[in-house]
């Protein structure tokens, strides 16, 4: 039933004891009609909003306004009625408050500051209290004061608000991490939100930052609430509406419910891209693919990535209304032992995750081994018994020719007889067709093959003939190189000395 007040940009103003919508106003207009609920009496009750899912209600599907006197221990309300049981503000002034809706430990939470300290106050439920701290270098914010005490979240469930520095002469939007307290600063302010008198209200709608304040005559405009947007990246600021309301003055505060998922994840559609295995002892990076759907809000985001045995990253992605998927690099640090493994990529500092199976294969490695692909079947030569003994490590279902160890990965690589299709094994002897290789003679037999250090793979068709074939594993694709002359080899290694 509250399906409405999503998306939706919400005033409150205790003169009046009543919420309105406000939603893409602009120019001077006057305050339009009040919603129907909530209604406060005494109209105090409604100087502070939020607006959000009832999580801590328990009914994570509901909508709800959340609102009270800026008084210390005044009663919190819900729709307009006493939250059961009852609750109360702490024994503190607070000047704003929000809810949080981010998907997660948060979710539905609502918060408060403390009138001009850099104190964060659960209010529902209530709990402990969050002191916020910055790096000891940041003069801004361990010397400056704040300014204005409501809130917002983004996405990440970081909670916003202004302080001013020491001097009075810069004011700035920092964003705190609920999880650990610390303030980070976002951005400087910049046009009528840095020098203006006195901030209300804050929401964040549809990745723009709105505040709320309430002009009386020593501010050179009489009886007036005055809209503003912020750029939450830049800081920029710009007057978008002037709402006449009288000789009413009173406290006001700002909510909204966002959507706060930018986008979604397709996880079950995410795949790695090209040779998607990654093998033991050597590092690599591979691309993930994950489709996305939903863009709710075009921007550029962070991608988030780590797994045991991959390297920890970040990357920024820019995502458009058009945009159907995103390509996040994969790092591998070669350690652990093969399998599958689990990759978790995460948007930024949120909730919105996806878990990604990667596979390590078990290398061949560098060492003085010597293998023999004898048909189906490729065995290792011990050279420790004489005669020779000739242990199996796979078979395969077709004859492999060609075989090499490629000294990028450390697995073998190879092609079928009768193919221009290449042949993956590791040392487990598990053989991964690769697929057909453009620019490669099919019907026919390959017989020769060997790796150069830059991981490229040689290969010669059987019989005397002048063309030898470098294939990129990573494209799958082949280049033609012609020989001086005719040559009918069985076999070929390659010389790192020289090159030949």
């Amino acid at each position: 039933m509250h399906s409405q007040q999503i998306d939706r940009l919400y005033l409150s103003f205790a003169a009046t004891g009543r919420v309105y919508d406000i939603t893409g106003i602009t120019g001077t207009v006057s305050l339009p009609a009040p919603l129907a609920s909530p209604t406060a009496n005494p109209l105090v009750n409604l100087s502070n909003l939020g607006v959000g899912y009832d999580n801590p209600g328990g009914n994570p599907n509901s909508v709800v306004f959340i609102h009270s006197d800026i008084a210390a221990n005044s009663a919190v309300y819900k729709n307009g009625t006493p939250v059961t049981p009852a609750t109360t503000q702490p024994n503190v002034s607070i000047g704003g408050i929000g809810t949080n809706n981010v998907p997660g430990p948060y979710f539905g939470r609502v918060y408060g500051f403390q009138s001009n300290t850099k104190t964060l106050y659960p209010i529902y439920p209530g709990g402990a209290t969050l002191p916020i701290t910055a790096a000891a270098g940041d003069t801004d914010w361990n010397a400056g004061s704040t300014f204005g005490t409501d809130t917002f979240f983004d996405y990440e469930n970081n909670i916003y608000t202004f302080v001013n520095n020491s001097t009075n002469t810069a004011r700035y939007l920092y964003k705190i991490a609920i999880a650990t307290g610390i303030a980070t600063k976002a951005a400087q302010i910049t046009g009528p939100v840095a020098t203006i008198s006195g901030i209300r209200g804050m929401a964040y709608l549809n990745g723009v930052v709105y505040t709320a304040s309430l002009l009386g005559t020593t501010d050179g405009t009489a009886n007036t609430i005055q809209i503003n947007t912020i750029n939450i990246a830049t800081g920029a600021s710009n007057t978008v509406a002037t709402i006449n309301v009288g000789s009413n003055f009173a406290n006001l505060d700002l909510a909204s419910v966002p959507y706060y998922v930018p986008f979604t994840f397709t996880c079950n559609g995410a795949a790695f891209q090209g040779n998607s295995s990654f093998s033991t002892g050597y590092v690599s990076t591979r691309t993930v693919r994950i489709p996305i759907t939903n863009v709710y809000g075009p921007g550029t985001y962070t991608i988030n990535v780590s797994g045991t045995d991959f390297a920890t990253t970040s990357q920024n992605v820019t995502i458009n209304t058009g945009t159907t998927f995103i390509d996040v690099p994969v790092t591998y640090n070669g350690t652990g032992s093969a399998g599958q493994k689990t990759v978790t990529v995460r948007l930024g500092n949120s909730s919105t995750t996806c878990s990604v199976t990667a596979t390590a294969e078990a290398s061949f490695g560098c060492n003085s081994n010597m293998y023999l692909s004898q048909g189906t079947t490729l065995y290792r030569v011990n050279t420790a018994s004489n005669p020779f003994t000739y242990p199996t490590v796979g078979t395969y279902t077709g004859n492999i020719n060609s075989i090499a160890i490629n000294p990028v990965d450390g697995l073998m690589y190879g092609t079928v007889d009768g193919s221009n299709t290449i042949v993956r094994i590791n040392a487990s002897g598990t053989f991964t067709l690769l697929g057909a290789v453009p620019g490669l003679p099919n019907n026919t037999t390959i017989n020769a093959g060997e790796f150069d250090p830059a991981g490229n793979y040689y290969v010669k068709q059987a019989g005397s003939n002048t063309t030898l074939y470098r294939v990129n594993i990573a494209t799958m694709s082949a280049t033609a190189l012609t020989l001086s002359q005719a040559v009918n080899v069985s076999d070929f290694a390659y010389r790192i000395a020289d090159g030949t």
